[in-house]
C-alpha cells in the first residue's frame, strides 16, 4: 500500500480554480449533458439527482428509466429529459449519440441482476460517472467483477455501511486509512460520507467537516451525486468535482438550517456556488 499522504482540510481554495466558469454565448450541450440511470420502481432518489444536477449547471438532463415510471419522473419537472433504454448493450452508443458527458447511477436503482449489468455497462462507457447506493450495495457478495470494471473517471459515494458491504477485506478503523486503501485499490475517487467526509484518491486525502446534522435526511446523499455528477459533466475533474460537491453541499445545508429536506438543497446549493462562477465577455467566449 502506498504511503498516506498529508491530510487537507477542504475549502473552496482547495477547487474553486477549477471550476468549469460560463462563457456568454455557451450552448447547453457547451454546459455538459448528464445521464442519471434510474431504477424501476424508486423514482425519488433519481429525481433529486437530477435536480441537483440541473441546478448545478448541467446544460442537459436525461434520466433514463421505463414507460411506466415517465410520468412519475416528469410531474414536476418538463425541462427533465426522459428515455427509454431497452437493451443494456446499447448504452454506450447511446451516449455517443446523444453526447452524455458524465453518468450518475445507484440512487433508487435497486438490486437484481439486471441492474448489475447496467452498472457494469454504465461503467463501460468510460465516461466520468458517479456511483452510489444501490451500485456499490449489489456487487457486496461479489466485488471483484464491480471491482476490476472501475475506472479513474469514477466518484464511489459510500457511507459506512455501503463501504464495509463493498470493502470487506478493508478493516475501518481508521476511516483515514480505509478510504486511502480503498483509492489506491481501485484507482479512481472515494467520497466516504459522514459528518466527517474524507474524499481520497490514489495522490490526495481531502477532508470535509462543514456538514452540520440536518444534512441526516432521506435524500441528501441523492443530491450529493447529482452535484458532483453535474459538475463533472461540466468538465470538472472528479477529484474536484467531489470535493466542490462535498462543501457546497454542506454549505447549503448549513446556511438552510433545521427543518432542511433533500427537495430544498438542489438550488440552495446552486446559490452556495453561484459568488464562484464568473461569466466571460463577449470577447473571451471567441477566444
Amino acid at each position: 500500500m502506498h504511503q498516506m499522504p498529508h491530510i487537507t482540510h477542504n475549502t473552496p481554495d482547495f477547487w474553486q480554480e477549477y471550476l468549469p466558469q460560463e462563457r456568454a454565448f455557451n450552448h447547453k450541450y457547451q454546459r455538459g449533458h448528464t445521464l442519471v440511470i434510474c431504477g424501476e420502481h424508486i423514482v425519488g432518489a433519481s429525481r433529486l439527482a437530477a435536480m441537483a444536477a440541473r441546478r448545478i449547471g448541467s446544460g442537459l438532463v436525461t434520466v433514463v428509466g421505463t414507460s411506466h415510471n415517465k410520468t412519475l419522473l416528469q410531474a414536476d419537472a418538463p425541462g427533465m429529459l426522459f428515455s427509454e433504454l431497452n437493451d443494456i448493450g446499447e448504452l454506450k452508443e447511446f451516449c455517443a449519440q446523444r453526447e452524455v458527458s458524465s453518468i450518475i447511477i445507484g440512487p433508487g436503482l435497486g438490486h437484481g441482476d439486471a441492474q448489475k449489468a447496467l452498472v457494469l455497462a454504465s461503467l463501460g462507457c468510460k465516461l466520468p460517472i458517479v456511483v452510489d447506493a444501490d451500485a456499490l450495495t449489489i456487487f457486496a457478495e461479489n466485488p471483484t467483477v464491480f471491482l476490476e470494471a472501475l475506472h479513474d473517471k469514477c466518484v464511489l459515494t459510500p457511507h459506512h455501511g455501503e463501504f464495509t458491504r463493498l470493502f470487506k477485506d478493508i478493516p475501518t478503523d481508521s476511516k483515514t486509512m480505509a478510504i486511502y486503501h480503498a483509492s489506491t485499490m481501485t484507482g479512481c475517487v472515494v467520497l466516504y460520507k459522514g459528518s466527517n467526509t474524507f474524499i481520497a484518491t490514489p495522490e490526495e486525502l481531502i477532508h470535509n467537516n462543514n456538514a452540520p446534522p440536518f444534512l441526516a435526511t432521506a435524500g441528501s446523499g441523492d443530491v450529493l451525486s447529482g452535484i458532483i455528477g453535474g459538475l463533472m459533466a461540466k468538465g470538472m475533474a472528479p477529484n474536484y468535482a467531489a470535493c466542490a460537491g462535498a462543501w457546497i453541499h454542506g454549505k447549503a445545508a448549513d446556511t438552510l438550517g433545521f427543518g432542511l429536506i433533500a427537495e430544498d438543497l438542489p438550488l440552495a446549493c446552486a446559490k452556495e456556488l453561484a459568488p464562484f462562477i464568473t461569466v466571460a465577455t463577449k470577447s473571451s467566449a471567441h477566444a
